[in-house]
């Protein structure tokens, strides 16, 4: 999908026997029925991100921008997170550091030198989203989410979230819209308090990318 090769954890998890054999059942990403559409409206974003920026494509195709789609949350693998509400969350991959600072994600540093490959270990960027709704203090699901995923954005209904709309407010945190920036351009982020997926949170927050 434009500069960017994507790769879909629930592509793992989604049937026929990708990794998981019989007893895999598809969803998220790779929804039996909605995930050809979830995958395009997906594809719509990143085209639209790289014309928009005009990103260059590099010189040796395996050098491409590489974004990983983590496991989706839905019916075969629920969100258990307390209080939970969001929609979808997202970051880059950023370089260890030991001090708090304004840092270029790897996917930033990747589109500035596409020939050049940030970290051959990492992703650039991860984004996670939950098809499956919101939760309570419990983990216990309150009201699922109904996504529109069509290109035709006249068609979406009420109590609907626009997909599309929602995957393009992330990619705007893996171009590096995330770093606790202030008025004064400084920032208290520390890559330090992050592990590779973003997992770990802010030391003292807890919160898991940026939503």
């Amino acid at each position: 999908c434009g500069a960017f090769d994507v790769y879909f954890e629930d592509r793992l998890y989604a049937t026929p026997n990708h990794g998981h054999g019989a007893t895999a059942v598809s969803d998220g990403f790779y929804h039996t029925m909605l995930g050809q559409g979830r995958r395009d409206a997906l594809c719509r974003v990143l085209n639209y991100i790289t014309t928009t920026f005009n990103i260059a494509a590099p010189t040796n195709p395996a050098n491409r921008l590489q974004l990983y789609i983590d496991r989706s949350f839905c019916t075969t693998n629920p969100l258990r997170e307390a209080n939970a509400g969001w929609l979808a969350r997202a970051a880059p991959v950023y370089p260890n550091a030991s001090t708090s600072g304004v840092y270029n994600g790897h996917l930033f540093n990747h589109i500035q030198q596409p020939n050049t490959v940030p970290d051959l270990t990492n992703f650039d960027a991860h984004i996670e989203v939950n098809f499956y709704g919101s939760t309570n203090g419990a983990g216990v699901l309150l009201r699922s989410f109904v996504y529109y995923t069509d290109a035709n954005t006249a068609g979406i209904n009420a109590c609907q979230y626009d997909l599309e709309s929602i995957l393009l407010h992330e990619i705007g945190h893996t171009l590096g819209v995330f770093s606790l920036l202030h008025e004064t351009s400084t920032s208290n982020f520390n890559p330090s308090g992050w592990d590779g997926t973003f997992t770990n949170g802010v030391p003292g927050n807890g919160n898991s990318f940026t939503r």
